[in-house]
């Protein structure tokens, strides 16, 4: 996760498909890492932030590691959860809308 802050002391951690993976997979090396590193920033009340392209890859990469269910949840999650999406093109929107997922600028 890349950490980042703008306007107005507004802090954002980008959040990227390697980060969803491992704090999903209890085998992954940097589970326990990532699962540190997501309490530090929900407890520094971090925005977090990623683009639709993260979540389709990251559905992907969850779809073929830890299988259908959790990479369904994955999308739920994510989809009710603290983030906010970044899609800046035609293209982009659309695999955002096809996963059923809010696009905010």
């Amino acid at each position: 996760m890349k950490v980042s802050t703008v306007q107005a002391g507004r802090r954002l951690a980008l959040v990227d498909s390697s980060a969803y993976l491992a704090l999903l997979d209890k085998d992954d090396s940097n589970h326990g890492t990532a699962r540190e590193v997501s309490s530090a920033l929900a407890n520094s009340r971090f925005s977090l932030l990623t683009t639709n392209f993260v979540v389709a890859e990251s559905h992907a990469l969850i779809l073929s590691a830890l299988g259908q269910r959790m990479a369904r949840d994955f999308l739920e999650e994510v989809g009710r959860g603290p983030h906010s999406y970044s899609s800046s093109s035609r293209g982009g929107r659309a695999v955002c809308q096809g996963y059923h997922l809010p696009i905010r600028r």
